[in-house]
């Protein structure tokens, strides 16, 4: 494989699919867990839309999270239908595959378990679930392990309404070494196309009869060299993102009526940024892609210097790129070592043309830069002018207890409604799916999580540019608040113990603006602390950690 360094590649000695950035690979080619998780403070907005819960079930098992490595959620374009496929996990360590849809927008679930098994397609255990619909069915898509940890089948199977699992039906390829097999489902009504990455072969498809439950076409290789990330269709046009041999963003365009394949074609690519800290921002960790209702190709990637001890974890700054353009969407927030953002995705509202990036920022960080442990939340920044400016960030997640894990959203959004799926820890409180975050005991290889299913409603393009905010906004960052203020304000920051007991009181005459103001913290003993930033423009209260 290659590990991709901008401006230079530089080879090492794993396996596994080729030209995958280090920071990727490491982590698929293995069934353990996460050696620790990054920290990030970015605070919240004073009034953050939430997300409603609409689905939970305990599944034990970090595999349905993986972003660029499957699509979960299907949620139709004419807001009636949403599909989530998951993996369940045994107490032995093998993983079954789930169903829980919806025909009516919600309201009511229908769900299946152990769908793989039944279907007959089950091995050592289903991995890394896609889910669609086709002829009126929901559709698992998925890898199928011949032994653990070792990639092997691609699963696709088709299901009905009735909860039934034993009414799944479908086929597994032949050993192939899959470990992605992302579903795009075409305009016949009949079929999908099957995106498959293989461990030994590259980037691979094949055609699904979603009806008849059979490969059309058996899967066949496409690019040995090109590692895939993700997909989407619009009208007869389909395309597969990912990295080129070259390990640069690209992409390959499917054409539905000839049933050939172009490619792959560069994307501009993300320029090197020096922070003021040292760091040289020149890899690429996680992405995903989309095709823009004018039909331009457009990709989202987070980017890192690739340093530290977990580099999958190693994102700075969010980019979005096209074949004409590269706009960073998030900039760096922090200087501190351990202060990350990850798991960029993307959506589009077809009804608009405005597309969302959603990602994962570290609320807290706890303990070392090795065994540390932190906590959640979901981050979006809209677009309605094709990705050439970006809304302000807005925390989704800020008022459900910053401990949602790795998620993944809907490629569609519909009428301002986003499905996301994420995963919240039960025994594992701050929701890093490493250890407990009382007695620092690792939890061994077993992630005690539910998962949970859920939309935002209201999302929207409320402001562009990537300068200032005209909304109330504070974040925390280290021992100081970041305050950004639509008009001229009377501002006053107060720190509480976690008694309620209030230990200091500062005032501010400000102006409009983005200010940083420092906390009175030099005689605050180790512990959690509440910072209560008061404003006529918003109330929000951060949280502070002393160590």
């Amino acid at each position: 494989m290659k590990r991709v360094v901008l401006g230079v590649l530089v080879s090492v000695g794993l396996m596994m699919a080729a030209n995958v950035p280090a920071q990727q690979k490491a982590y698929m080619d293995t069934e353990t867990g996460p050696v620790h998780v990054a920290k990030a403070n970015p605070g919240s907005e004073v009034t953050p839309l939430s997300i409603t819960i609409a689905y939970e079930d305990s599944s034990r098992n970090q595999y349905t999270f993986w972003t660029q490595m499957q699509d979960p959620i299907f949620f139709s374009e004419d807001g009636n239908y949403i599909v989530f496929i998951f993996r369940g996990y045994e107490v032995d360590g093998t993983g079954f595959i789930a169903c829980a849809a919806s025909d009516n927008g919600g309201s009511n679930w229908v769900v299946a378990r152990r769908i793989n098994e039944a279907a007959g397609t089950w091995e050592f255990g289903g991995r890394y679930p896609s889910a669609s619909l086709q002829a009126g069915n929901p559709i698992s898509s998925h890898p199928e392990l011949t032994s653990a940890p070792a990639w092997g089948y691609a699963a696709d199977i088709t299901g009905d309404w009735s909860g039934d699992p034993n009414n799944w039906y479908g086929e597994a390829s032949q050993d192939i070494g899959a470990h992605k097999n992302i579903p795009i489902v075409l305009p016949d009504n009949q079929r999908i196309l099957a995106l498959i990455s293989s461990a030994t072969s590259g980037f691979m498809y094949g055609i699904y009869d979603a009806v008849n439950g059979y490969f059309e076409l058996p899967p066949a290789v496409v690019d040995p060299g090109f590692y895939l990330v993700g997909g989407d269709i619009l009208g007869n046009t389909a395309m597969a993102f990912g990295f080129d041999a070259n390990g640069q963003l690209a992409y390959y365009t499917y054409d539905v009526n000839s049933g050939s394949w172009s490619g792959p074609t560069a994307l501009q690519q993300v320029p090197v940024e020096n922070l003021p800290n040292g760091e040289v921002l020149n890899v690429y960790d996680w992405a995903d892609g989309i095709i823009l209702n004018d039909g331009t190709p457009m990709m989202v990637v987070d980017m890192s210097d690739g340093s530290g001890v977990d580099t999958v974890y190693a994102g700075r700054t969010i980019w979005v790129v096209t074949p004409t353009m590269a706009v960073k969407v998030l900039d760096a927030q922090s200087t501190d070592p351990v202060w990350h953002v990850v798991y960029p995705q993307l959506s589009i509202d077809r009804a608009t043309g405005n597309v969302f990036v959603f990602w994962n920022q570290l609320d807290q960080w706890y303990g070392d830069t090795l065994y540390g442990y932190g906590t959640w939340d979901i981050w979006y920044s809209g677009s309605s002018d094709g990705g050439a400016t970006w809304s302000t960030p807005e925390n989704l997640t800020a008022t459900t207890g910053s401990n949602e894990g790795m998620f993944q959203v809907a490629k569609r959004v519909v009428n301002g409604r986003a499905w996301i799926a994420y995963l919240k820890a039960m025994g594992d409180i701050d929701g890093d799916l490493y250890c407990d975050v009382l007695t620092g005991v690792p939890f061994g290889g077993v992630w005690p999580t539910y998962d949970y299913l859920g939309y935002v409603d209201g999302l929207s393009v409320s402001e562009s540019g990537n300068g200032e905010a005209s909304v109330f906004q504070a974040r925390l960052i280290g021992n100081q608040v970041r305050l950004t203020l639509p008009g001229t304000d009377n501002v006053e920051l107060s720190i509480y113990d976690v008694t309620g007991r209030q230990i200091a009181t500062e005032t501010f005459s400000l102006n409009a603006g983005t200010h940083t103001l420092s906390l009175p913290t030099s005689t605050l003993n180790p512990g959690l602390y509440l910072v209560k930033v008061n404003a006529n423009a918003g109330t929000t209260t951060l949280k502070l950690v002393r160590f």
